[in-house]
């Protein structure tokens, strides 16, 4: 007969006690959705795909925004739709994306702010200037500068499309 000894119940109360109140704890903030572990969010690859063939792609990057315990990535495109001007450019690709099942949310002058539903998750879509190259911090990017200077056609009237996942 195995014999394990006295057991004093005074001390193994306190323990058995505490044990229950940390797994308790630990289920209640893993209800309150709570991550454990880093998560990147993202655009899926075939929505980025699917909104880089309204023009001809310059070149694409990503850019990512950290909040709580989650990466946010942004795709960033540089197209050029064959437009004369960037106001005519905006038209045509906000033309072309509606075709595509996107949906517009705002439409300014100088950006348009599109929506879809798709891969299971809400992705946001911007249509703006080079200028906001500078806001996502990727204007200086050797990759950026490059593809823009490589360009053939130095058309002059390109788009940026940023793809964020809006969930």
């Amino acid at each position: 007969m195995l014999s394990f000894g006295v057991v004093n119940k005074r001390r193994v109360a306190p323990v058995i006690n505490r044990l229950l109140a940390f797994s308790l704890t630990l289920l209640m903030v893993s209800g309150c959705g709570t991550r454990w572990f880093p998560e990147t969010v993202k655009v899926a690859p075939a929505v980025v795909d699917e909104a880089s063939g309204v023009g001809r792609k310059i070149v694409q990057t990503t850019t990512g925004l950290v909040y709580g315990n989650s990466t946010y990535n942004t795709d960033i495109l540089i197209l050029d739709v064959g437009a004369p001007s960037f106001q005519d450019a905006v038209n045509v690709a906000h033309d072309r994306l509606r075709l595509r099942g996107w949906v517009t949310s705002k439409k300014g002058e100088s950006v348009v702010y599109m929506h879809l539903k798709k891969e299971g998750r809400d992705n946001t879509l911007l249509i703006e200037s080079l200028k906001s190259l500078e806001e996502y911090g990727v204007a200086q990017e050797a990759q950026v500068v490059k593809a823009i200077k490589a360009d053939q056609a130095k058309s002059g009237t390109y788009i940026v499309l940023a793809l964020t996942p809006s969930d």
